[in-house]
């Protein structure tokens, strides 16, 4: 059993956490700069203090769509050497995981953990992005600025 804080965020019914150490930090929603030909979870890149950080769509990644409000916040997450963003439509609060049971063959997810009688799913945030094609898309959007 792991027993960590999680930041946890609601789409529709369902909870869903990130370990605190792999949260940069959260940052309300930005307008991205859209990049063509990629796929519609990939909301776009944004410049967050002279870095470029792509940006999932974290509902459109699991078919939920929901309105990006003024609510909506992208949390940027430490991805061993770079940051990549999730946006969501609010966090809900930090919880301690009371019960934890790791799930490694459930893609994209660690585990479904329990805080006050609610089940939560742990995000395996490397599984949202192939790292490599964060970078590509990083280094086109960096390309693209220069030439302007």
């Amino acid at each position: 059993m792991i027993k960590n804080k999680c930041l946890t965020f609601k789409i529709y019914d369902s909870v869903y956490a990130i370990f605190i150490n792999e949260i940069y930090e959260i940052i309300t929603y930005q307008n991205c700069s859209k990049l063509p030909h990629t796929s519609s979870n990939f909301e776009g890149i944004i410049n967050l203090r002279g870095q470029f950080i792509p940006v999932i769509n974290f509902p459109n990644y699991l078919d939920k769509k929901c309105e990006i409000t003024r609510n909506s916040l992208v949390i940027v997450t430490n991805l061993k050497d770079m940051r990549i963003g999730l946006l969501v439509p609010d966090v809900k609060e930090v919880v301690q995981l009371e019960d934890f049971a790791e799930t490694p063959t459930v893609k994209n997810y660690l585990g479904v953990g329990v805080s006050e009688n609610t089940e939560i799913y742990l995000l395996r945030i490397s599984d949202f992005l192939d790292l490599e094609e964060a970078k590509n898309l990083v280094e086109r959007e960096v390309l693209s600025d220069e030439t302007k």
